[in-house]
């Protein structure tokens, strides 16, 4: 086909062979691309995927081929049709990998803040510890301090109090 879209009919048989094979290669690796957005399994997706990586993009597993880089250049209306497509998909995934990097950094953000709080959560548990081993010496301590007093109670009731003695006023012409 020329730039009208018209077939050309002077073009060699293997030229048109090639063709064919790109325009196959072209649908597969556009349907592979679909159903791995669709499917979110964008992680066999090469990283940084352009149009020229589009083509480059190899994958045995899903039985995708390389074709010729050519195919971007083609004007045909075939080949135009494919290349919005590819453009289409391009962008999607994009904005998929760009939301899953978003969702990933606010989980990484999230694990963080629970790092901090777990961390806040420990110094308050070492702290409540100290404070309560304190108050237990000070309890002992209190214990303590309450049998000596009742022991001292205990010893001065034994004890006769001594009362002072008053003079009276013969005693004191006495001597």
């Amino acid at each position: 086909m020329n730039d009208a879209g018209t077939p050309r009919a002077n073009k060699p048989a293997i030229a048109l062979k090639r063709r064919n094979d790109a325009i196959k290669k072209y649908v597969f690796k556009l349907k592979k691309l679909e159903e791995l957005l669709e499917t979110n399994a964008i992680e066999s997706i090469p990283k940084n995927m352009r149009p020229a990586t589009f083509v480059a993009w190899i994958d045995e597993t899903l039985g995708i081929e390389r074709f010729s880089r050519n195919a971007l250049y083609e004007t045909d209306v075939e080949y135009t049709a494919l290349h919005e497509k590819m453009e289409h998909l391009l962008e999607r995934l994009a904005k998929k990998r760009q939301s899953k990097s978003k969702k990933e950094s606010e989980i990484s953000n999230l694990r963080e803040q629970l790092k901090t709080a777990e961390r806040r959560i420990q110094s308050y548990v070492d702290d409540y510890t100290a404070a309560r081993a304190e108050l237990q010496e000070k309890d002992k301590e209190i214990a303590r301090l309450l049998l000596q007093l009742n022991r001292m109670k205990d010893y001065d009731q034994k004890v006769t109090p001594l009362r002072s003695v008053r003079r009276s006023h013969d005693d004191s012409d006495r001597h």
